[in-house]
Formats: structure tokens, C-alpha cells, sequence
């Protein structure tokens, strides 16, 4: 899955990489990536839930699922408060657009959680580490 990906130049659009929100809306400029730290606005756009699910990241301690998936699986995950839906994985994970119309991607949505169906998703810049890649900024 991607979380960005560059799109033809055309009438309110850009050839810098971009959170695509469909036809009818312009694509928010990806200006870099940011921590992903407790308590901070996040956004997500996910194929079932829509464009532009807001909310924030869970506090600075870890969830039980949090820990235990870093423990047994080691998979790095940040859960948030934003309601998620089956069919949104692999969606980009981003903070509160700017309004210059840029935004910083935080992950990609891994898994939905808990009675409320809260989305979690796993945070870019270890993965970019680990894969010693850079991600394409527009910003």
C-alpha cells in the first residue's frame, strides 16, 4: 500500500506528493513526516470511512494493545480516537492540514480497535529507517 503518490498536473492539481481526496477535493501537499506524540490532531482517509476522519493520537503511555504487539510481534502501532471501519487499511495517516494546505503523514492504517472500532496505524519514519528511504515531499 501506498501512502502518497505523485499525480498528474492539472486544474487544482500538483505533481508533488499528495493525500489524494478524490475528484471533488484538492489533494492536501505532503510537506514531511512528524512524530507521532500523544494528544497530537491526526487525520486519516480510508477507502470505507471516507476522507478527512479527524481526531488525536492516545497519550504519551502506551495502550495494552500497543505493548503487546510491540512485544510479541514487534510491530510498532499508535492508536487514536478516530473511528475507523473495515476496508480502511493501508490508508495514509496524516496531521491536521495547514492552511497553506499542507500536511505531515504520520503512518499507514493498520487496524481498527476496541468497542468503538478506533483506527491504529503503523508510524512512517521507523519504517523509512529501516528501509534507509526518504519520503517525497511537495512542501
Amino acid at each position: 500500500d501506498a501512502l502518497v503518490l505523485p499525480v498528474p498536473q492539472g486544474p487544482r492539481r500538483t505533481a508533488a506528493a499528495v493525500v489524494d481526496r478524490g475528484i471533488a477535493r484538492p489533494p492536501w501537499i505532503v510537506a514531511g513526516t512528524a512524530r507521532t506524540t500523544g494528544g497530537r490532531p491526526a487525520c486519516f482517509t480510508g477507502r470505507t470511512s471516507g476522507v478527512d476522519r479527524c481526531g488525536t493520537l492516545r497519550g504519551a503511555r502506551a495502550l495494552p494493545l500497543e505493548r503487546y504487539l510491540a512485544l510479541r510481534g514487534g510491530v510498532v502501532v499508535r492508536c487514536t480516537t478516530i473511528p475507523a471501519a473495515q476496508g480502511d487499511s493501508g490508508g495514509p495517516v496524516y496531521t491536521a492540514p495547514r492552511a497553506d494546505g499542507t500536511v505531515r503523514a504520520l503512518g499507514i492504517t493498520t487496524l481498527i480497535t476496541g468497542r468503538r472500532g478506533e483506527m491504529c496505524f503503523t508510524p512512517i519514519q521507523p519504517v523509512l529507517d529501516r528501509l534507509d528511504a526518504t519520503l517525497l515531499t511537495g512542501g
